[in-house]
């Protein structure tokens, strides 16, 4: 069931979502993996968004990913 975490949310989220990103121009590199803790709104059925900072490491990985007109594959833990 989805439900509103805080009063004042714009919608439903999973809360503290862990988020596992690996650098697609480097995807055998287990140094440049991430897990990370972000919120995860649920924009629809099948539409989720996060909002990665410039200094997280799976922004850059996203970065790396639109360089190279790719979706960025993660995995939500």
């Amino acid at each position: 069931p989805l439900f509103r975490i805080n009063e004042y949310d714009a919608g439903y989220y999973l809360s503290k979502a862990l988020i596992v990103s690996k650098d697609p121009d480097k995807p055998d590199n287990y140094e440049e993996q991430n897990a990370g803790t972000y919120r995860v709104q649920v924009k629809g059925k099948d539409k989720l968004g996060i909002q990665p900072l410039p200094f997280h490491d799976i922004a850059v990985h996203l970065q790396h990913a639109e360089e190279r007109d790719e979706p960025l594959p993660i995995a939500i833990c």
